[in-house]
Order: C-alpha cells, then structure tokens, then sequence
C-alpha cells in the first residue's frame, strides 16, 4: 500500500528499533516499496520511520526501477575520506549540505533475512549512509 511520507521531525528523530524477523516486517517492506516506487521519480531511498514504522529497515534505488530492501543495516568499514555532498530528503523540504564517506562497507539482512554484504560506493553509498541516518533518528 502506498504510505503518506512522514514529515513530523520529533518521529523522524526518534532511533528505530532492530527488526528481530521476517514476519514482523514484511508488510512494512511491502508498503516501503509501493511508497518508494510510486515516488520513484525523485525516490533513491526511503527509511520505515518515513511511513511511519519504527523498525530498522530501508529500501534503495539500484537500477532505474529496482529497489534493495536491507533490514538491520550496518556500517561495518568505512572510508576515512570525506566529501561534501548536497542532499534532499522525502521528508524535508529543500536541499542540504552533508558530509559523507566516499565508500561503506554494510551487513544487513535481506527481504528473506539471510545476512549479506555489500561494499558501496559513489551515489548508492551516500543514499545508504543518508537511509542508516534516518534509522539512527539522524536527519541532513
């Protein structure tokens, strides 16, 4: 079901909570990516807290119209460099100023929640490290 983008920024703000199965988010991931995708014009990721739903998971654009879910994400390496990128969010009205590292490296869990890996870097590792913000309450 395609979902209202949450703009309260006292919820925005609040960390979210670690998914401990499958089962309790699966209609979450549903209604992440029918959000996403129907958004999938200005979309490059989107957090649960940003429908409303307090556990840890994200979606992310990787192709032109394919979304990765990861559920219990973490930034497990990351680059000691740093860049100024300019940022918007779905919630937030504008564009920002962040800093971000060049590459991460995350474990996260998959919509079937076998545990994965996967190294980021240029524009999917901005979107991750902006979409583990959202989770950790951080907002650009």
């Amino acid at each position: 079901m395609i979902k209202d983008i949450v703009r309260d920024i006292d919820f925005l703000e609040k960390p979210l909570e670690k998914a401990e199965s499958i089962e309790e988010v699966k209609d979450i991931i549903v209604d992440m990516l029918d959000t996403a995708r129907f958004h999938t014009d200005r979309c490059l990721g989107m957090a649960a807290n940003q429908i409303g739903s307090t556990k840890r998971v994200i979606v992310v654009k990787i192709t032109e119209k394919d979304f990765v879910t990861m559920i219990n994400p973490v930034i497990v390496k990351e680059s000691t460099q740093w860049y100024v990128a300019t940022e918007s969010c779905m919630s937030l009205d504008g564009e920002r100023k962040v800093m971000r590292k060049r590459w991460v490296d995350i474990m996260y869990r998959d919509a079937a929640f076998k545990i994965k890996k996967m190294h980021c870097t240029g524009l999917l590792a901005q979107i991750v490290q902006h979409e583990i913000d959202h989770l950790n309450g951080v907002i650009i």
